[in-house]
């Protein structure tokens, strides 16, 4: 199975920190970052774009679940060696409950194999490596 690569974040260094870490993963020529506004259409033309290398879903909580789960299920269906690596940028709430749209997008995601958490500590982001967990968020 391909890799599925989670970078969550908090903080004003969301932006840089994840998408840096995003590029570092990336496999293969092709590196296609839909924004969330994507049809479901244009979703899967970028996933078709990304076989081989890697598809980034940065603000993967801001994707419509009508596009991200159709998106999803032809990124499982794909044949194993041109599956895309698939990089997720997730950002959580500061406070209180993820919400039913958050925990609807936590149910779709594929297994995490790689899990990096980054934590904006003053200027300077730390990156601290976690083992996938059926608990990871």
């Amino acid at each position: 199975m391909s890799d599925v690569i989670l970078i969550q974040a908090a903080g004003p260094g969301y932006v840089y920190g994840v998408t840096n870490e995003a590029r570092k993963r990336a496999i293969g020529d092709a590196f296609r970052a839909p924004h969330y506004t994507v049809s479901q259409v244009g979703a899967m033309a970028e996933l078709a774009r990304a076989a081989g290398g890697t598809l980034y879903l940065d603000e993967v909580q801001e994707f419509r679940i009508a596009t991200l789960a159709p998106t999803l299920q032809a990124w499982r269906e794909m044949v194993p060696t041109a599956r895309p690596r698939l990089v997720l940028g997730l950002r959580l709430p500061f406070n209180g409950p993820l919400g039913e749209h958050y925990e609807r997008i936590l149910r779709i995601l594929p297994p995490i194999t790689e899990h990096v958490i980054l934590t904006e500590d003053l200027s300077e982001a730390t990156l601290r490596r976690e083992r996938p967990s059926a608990t990871w968020y």
